[in-house]
C-alpha cells in the first residue's frame, strides 16, 4: 500500500474520532462531564470500516462509562493523598498542634493558589469559607486522635461518621442539598454498609507505639524485662499495672469519641460548596463544577488556622508560657498540606462526574486503607498474626462495598 493510501486511510480513521473528542463538554444542569450528539461521527466511523453494530455497541458503552471512568480516577487520586496526608509528618513529635495546624493550611492555600489560576480566577464566594472553618475544627481535634489511637484507626473512625453524613445529605436531600438517587438504590445501600463494616474491622487493629524511653543496654546485652532485685512489696507493682491499664482504656476510649465528633465536621466540610452548586439561583456568578470553590473553600482553612494560631499565642503570652515552634515541622506540615488540597480537589472533580452518593462511601473508606498499608508496610505499627486477618477482612469489606457503590452508579 502507498504512502498516500496510508495517510488517506488513517485520515479517514481520525476524522471521526476528533469529531467525538469535540462533543466532550461540560453538563451544566447535571454538574457533572458528559458526551452528547456522538451518533453522526459513531455513523460515519461505522459506514467507512463497515462494522456498524460493534462501532455503535462501543459509543454506547463509552457514553455510559466516561462519566464513571473520570469520577473514579478522582476518586482513586482523593483516596491516595488523603490517605497519605500525615505520613511526612508522622516521625515529628509536635508540642503545638495549632502551630503544625497552621502549617497545614499554609499548603492548602498554596494548592488553592494553583487551583485559582488554572481556573483563570474565578470570583470569590464567602459562603464556601465555612466550610473551610468547619474542617479546622476537625483538623485540631485529629492531631490527638492519632496521637491515642494511631493513625489508621484514628482515620478510619472519623471517615466512617464523615461517610455516614456525607452519603445522607445526598441521597436523602439534607441541608438544602440536591437528591441524588443511583440506579440501584438497594446495591448503594449495601455497598455502604459493607464498606462501613470494613471500616469497624480497622478500629480493632492494635497499633504498636514504639518505647521512647528505651533504658541503655551493656556491653551489647539487652536489659532483662524484669528487675534483677525484686521488689519489697510487689502489691505496689501490680497497683500501678492496675492503674496504668485503666488509663490506656481510658485514653483509647475518649480517642474513638473525639474521632467520630472529628467526622462529623469533616462531613461538613463539603456541605457549604454543595450548597452552592445546588442553589446556583441564590448566589452571584456561581456555576455548577466544584473546581471554582477550592480556593474559597482553601481560604477559610487559611484564615481558620490563622486566628486559632494567633488565639494561641495570645493567651500563651498572656499565661507567660512558652510557645514552642519547631523548625522541623515545617516542610512535612506543608507538604501534608498540599495532599489534602490536592486531594479534596480531586474529589469534587469525581463528585461533578458521578455523585455524593458514590463519591462520599469511597473518598472516606478507602484513604483508611491507605494509611493502614502505610501503617503496616512502612511504619511498621501494625504487627501479629491477629491483626493481619483483622486487616485482611476489612480490606477485603472495603473493597467489595466500593465496588458495589460504583456499580449502583451504572444503567446496567
Amino acid at each position: 500500500m502507498s504512502s498516500g493510501r496510508i495517510q488517506e486511510s488513517v485520515s479517514h480513521m481520525c476524522i471521526p474520532c476528533l469529531q467525538f473528542l469535540q462533543k466532550l463538554h461540560w453538563k451544566g444542569s447535571d454538574r457533572r462531564y458528559s458526551m452528547t450528539s456522538i451518533t453522526d461521527p459513531v455513523h460515519l466511523f461505522a459506514e467507512r470500516t463497515k462494522h456498524c453494530t460493534v462501532i455503535l455497541s462501543f459509543s454506547l458503552k463509552v457514553q455510559m462509562d466516561s462519566d464513571v471512568i473520570i469520577g473514579l480516577g478522582g476518586c482513586a487520586m482523593a483516596s491516595l493523598a488523603f490517605g497519605s496526608m500525615y505520613v511526612p509528618m508522622k516521625h515529628q513529635k509536635s508540642k503545638n498542634p495549632f502551630f503544625l495546624q497552621w502549617l497545614i493550611s499554609v499548603g492548602i492555600i498554596l494548592i488553592g493558589y494553583v487551583i485559582q489560576m488554572i481556573e483563570g480566577f474565578p470570583p470569590f464566594y464567602p459562603f464556601a469559607m465555612i466550610g473551610g472553618f468547619f474542617w479546622t475544627i476537625a483538623s485540631l481535634c485529629s492531631l490527638p486522635v492519632i496521637e491515642r489511637i494511631g493513625m489508621a484507626v484514628g482515620m478510619l473512625l472519623w471517615n466512617t461518621s464523615n461517610c455516614l453524613i456525607g452519603w445522607a445529605s445526598g441521597r436523602f436531600g439534607l441541608l438544602g442539598i440536591k437528591q441524588t438517587i443511583p440506579e440501584m438504590p438497594w446495591l448503594n445501600v449495601v455497598g455502604l454498609c459493607v464498606m462501613l463494616t470494613g471500616g469497624a474491622a480497622f478500629s480493632l487493629v492494635r497499633i504498636e507505639k514504639k518505647s521512647a524511653n528505651r533504658l541503655p543496654t551493656t556491653i551489647g546485652a539487652p536489659v532483662p524485662d524484669s528487675p534483677l532485685l525484686k521488689p519489697v512489696r510487689e502489691e505496689r507493682r501490680s497497683a500501678t499495672v492496675t492503674v496504668h491499664v485503666r488509663s490506656a482504656c481510658r485514653s483509647r476510649a475518649s480517642g474513638i469519641a473525639l474521632a467520630l465528633f472529628c467526622g462529623i465536621f469533616y462531613a461538613s466540610t463539603n456541605l457549604p460548596v454543595f450548597y452552592i452548586q445546588d442553589n446556583i439561583s441564590q448566589f452571584k456568578d456561581a456555576v455548577p463544577r466544584g473546581l471554582p470553590y477550592m480556593f474559597s473553600l482553601y481560604s477559610g482553612v487559611f484564615l481558620g488556622s490563622s486566628i486559632s494560631f494567633l488565639a494561641h499565642c495570645i493567651v500563651s503570652r498572656l499565661r507567660k508560657s512558652t510557645c514552642t515552634i519547631d523548625g522541623k515541622l515545617v516542610l512535612p506540615a506543608i507538604a501534608g498540606g498540599m495532599l489534602w488540597g490536592f486531594a479534596m480537589a480531586a474529589r469534587f472533580v469525581a463528585n461533578d462526574c458521578l455523585s455524593q452518593t458514590v463519591t462520599f462511601p469511597i473518598t472516606t473508606t478507602v484513604p483508611g486503607c491507605t494509611a493502614a498499608a502505610w501503617s503496616l508496610f512502612y511504619f511498621k505499627e501494625i504487627k501479629g498474626s491477629r491483626n493481619y486477618k483483622v486487616l485482611s477482612i476489612a480490606f477485603l469489606f472495603v473493597l467489595i462495598g466500593a465496588i458495589m457503590v460504583t456499580v449502583s452508579k451504572l444503567k446496567l
